[in-house]
């Protein structure tokens, strides 16, 4: 696939420098948890993986639990919003996530990484409220 070989032939192999700036071909599309495991693994490098984002993926019909144990040990970052299939972008926890299958696919493959969120920021009220729906959502409370 030419958005597969493009970013692989720009960098020659993925490298620990390289492996940083793999956000850059983040911009690629990539629908399928197939796609993204083809992506990561044509890198043929222990230095890459996957910067999963939870909340984009409902989009595509396949849940994100599903993506998250098809990736297994690749997923190295894992980040969320909100997002609702009747009203799109919405706050964390407002959306159609299933959170308990989210976290239990993560326990299921050894995630012990970084959860992040992908929202606006804000004053201390705002990023407050931002910090409680991730505790909520990651059942940390």
């Amino acid at each position: 696939m030419a958005c597969q070989t493009r970013p692989a032939k720009r960098s020659g192999s993925a490298s620990p420098t390289c492996s940083l700036g793999l956000v850059r071909v983040g911009a690629v599309i990539i629908t399928t948890p197939e796609h993204l495991i083809s992506f990561v693994d044509d890198l043929k490098s222990p230095w890459a993986g996957a910067y999963f984002d939870c909340s984009n993926m409902l989009k595509y019909g396949v849940s994100s639990a599903e993506w998250i144990r098809k990736l297994g040990k690749r997923l190295v970052k894992f980040d969320f919003k909100g997002y609702s299939h009747k009203n799109s972008w919405c706050k964390i926890g407002e959306g159609d996530e299933d959170w308990p299958e989210v976290l239990k696919a993560l326990g299921e493959i050894g995630y012990d990484g970084w959860a992040t969120s992908e929202v606006r920021g804000g004053g201390e009220e705002e990023l407050a409220d931002i910090t409680a729906r991730m505790k909520k959502v990651l059942g940390l409370v």
